[in-house]
């Protein structure tokens, strides 16, 4: 029996890729990230982004930590889980999120939010189900800590990229 090549019936796509440095280069670097951002975003509407400085020791540690609290039973897992606010902070469960463009059609995954960065207290006053506090579960300090690391790296990548 001939092995199934999982690719075959796969379209490749050449995602654009930004260099993070480019944007503070010369004209001609300045030019490479201009293009890179017209095309990623008006053509795929995602970028792939080097030189960005994130510390990837630090995803591969958070994803770790992800992956510690997503093996619990859903009954620990559900005590960080809250649709009173939207399920904006803390754990989403599986079949929790649904996009438009998927015709109502649940995500399968489960995902945890927190904001890496203080929040506006107007903010939080006005709109308590967006501008939630950060919840964490017990047990889970080294979840947290990256979190809010990796987070607040990539926050920074995309203020530059802005």
């Amino acid at each position: 029996m001939t092995p199934i090549d999982p690719s075959a019936d796969v379209q490749t796509a050449n995602i654009p890729t930004l260099n993070l440095g480019d944007l503070r280069g010369d004209g001609a670097a300045r030019e490479r990230a201009r293009a890179a951002i017209s095309e990623a975003f008006g053509t795929f509407g995602l970028i792939y982004i080097s030189g960005h400085g994130v510390d990837m020791d630090d995803v591969h540690r958070l994803y770790d930590e992800f992956l510690r609290f997503t093996a619990q039973e859903a009954v620990a897992k559900e005590r960080m889980s809250s649709g009173d606010i939207w399920y904006q902070r803390g754990w989403t469960p599986p079949n929790t999120e649904k996009a438009v463009i998927a015709g109502g059609q649940p995500d399968f995954k489960e995902c945890y939010f927190a904001a890496p960065v203080e929040t506006d207290p107007e903010c939080e006053i006005q709109y308590p189900e967006i501008y939630a506090e950060n919840r964490w579960p017990e047990g889970f300090d080294e979840f947290a800590r990256l979190y809010l690391d990796v987070g607040k790296q990539v926050h920074g990548v995309g203020e530059q990229l802005l």
